[in-house]
C-alpha cells in the first residue's frame, strides 16, 4: 500500500495532463483496484462488529459508538466514511511503516553486534522473566531507545517529509514562496549534516546519551515524523508498536545471520518512494534463548 501511494503520480504535479498519463501507466487502475480491496476489508471488519457483541472496546467499537453518537466528539457528527478514513490512516500509517522501522532497527543491530549485545542485555535485565510489558518497563529501556534514535536519524523512513503547501503568499529567508506551492522539507539533509552531528555516517546510539533531542517535533534536528500542527498523527501507535515488538524479539531470541553470511555483507541500501524501506530485505535467523 505504502508502496503504491508513494510512486510519482503525474496528476500531483500536471493537473489535467497528469490523469491522462496516470490512466495510460496503469497507477490509476491499479489504485481504484487498491481502494475497492480496502474498502471491501472495512465494510466487513465494520459488519463483524455489529454482529458480534462480544468484541468491545477496540478502536472500532469506539469509532461505531461515535457514529451512533453513543460517545460524543463535540459538535461534530462521525460518518462511516470517517470511520473507514481513520482505520485506513491507522493501518497505512501506523502499522506498514512501523515494520518498516523495526525492520531498520534489527538490520542496524545484526551490523553492529556490540550494539546488539548492549540492547539485549538491556533489555533483558529490565524484562526478566516478565509476561506483560508495561509501560514503565518501556521507560526504563534507555539504550534501547537511543538505537531507535540513532535509526531514525540514519534511516528516516520519510526523508522529505509529507509536503506540504504554502496557503498564502509568504517570504522566509529572503525566498519568495506563492501560495499553493508545494514545500518539501530534507530531513535526510539535516540529519547527516555535520555541523550538527559529529560524524553522521556512522552508527552511534551513544551520541543520545544525555541528551534531550528526541523525535516528537520540537528538537528541528531530529524530525523523523514532522512537527507542528501536521505532524504525524499515528506517532503514538506507531512508536507503541516498535517498542513492544523489538523488545519481544530482543528479549526472546537471540539473532543471526544465516550460514556464509558476514555483518559486512548486510545491505542498507535504501529503497525510493514516500517511504524508504530496503533494497535487499533482511534475512536474520532467530535463536530461542534458553528461559523461554
Amino acid at each position: 500500500t505504502v508502496e503504491l501511494v508513494g510512486s510519482f503520480a503525474a496528476a500531483d504535479y500536471f493537473p489535467v495532463v497528469g490523469r491522462i498519463i496516470d490512466r495510460i501507466t496503469g497507477l490509476h487502475s491499479k489504485c481504484e483496484k487498491l481502494f475497492k480491496a480496502m474498502d471491501a476489508f472495512f465494510d466487513q471488519s465494520i459488519k463483524h462488529h455489529l454482529e458480534d457483541e462480544i468484541i468491545k472496546d477496540d478502536i472500532i467499537d469506539l469509532l461505531l459508538k461515535m457514529e451512533r453518537g453513543e460517545t460524543t466528539l463535540g459538535e461534530f457528527q462521525l460518518t462511516r466514511d470517517h470511520t473507514k478514513g481513520i482505520l485506513a490512516n491507522i493501518l497505512n500509517a501506523g502499522i506498514d511503516t512501523s515494520a518498516q522501522v523495526m525492520t531498520w532497527v534489527m538490520t542496524y543491530l545484526i551490523s553492529n553486534p556490540r550494539v546488539l549485545k548492549k540492547a539485549q542485555a538491556e533489555v533483558r535485565e529490565v524484562i526478566k522473566h516478565k509476561d506483560d510489558i508495561i509501560e514503565e518497563d518501556i521507560e526504563r529501556l534507555q539504550y534501547l531507545k537511543m538505537v531507535i534514535k540513532e535509526t531514525f536519524r540514519i534511516n528516516p523512513l520519510v526523508p522529505l517529509l509529507i509536503p506540504r503547501e504554502a496557503s498564502k503568499d509568504v517570504k522566509i529567508g529572503g525566498y519568495n514562496i506563492p501560495k499553493k506551492t508545494w514545500i518539501h522539507v530534507n530531513i535526510w539533509a539535516i540529519h547527516r549534516n555535520p555541523n550538527v552531528w559529529k560524524d553522521p555516517e556512522a552508527f552511534i546510539p551513544e551520541r543520545f546519551m544525555d541528551s534531550q533531542i528526541d523525535y516528537k517535533g520540537l528538537n528541528f534536528e531530529l524530525l523523523p515524523f514532522g512537527s507542528g500542527r501536521r505532524i504525524c498523527p499515528g506517532i503514538g501507535m506507531g512508536m507503541a508498536l516498535v517498542h513492544l515488538t523489538l523488545i519481544n524479539l530482543l528479549y526472546r531470541f537471540d539473532w543471526k545471520l544465516p550460514e556464509g553470511m558476514k555483518v559486512a555483507d548486510v545491505d542498507l541500501e535504501e529503497s525510493y518512494g514516500l517511504v524508504c524501506p530496503k533494497k535487499i530485505p533482511l534475512q536474520l535467523i532467530p535463536v530461542l534463548t534458553q528461559w523461554t
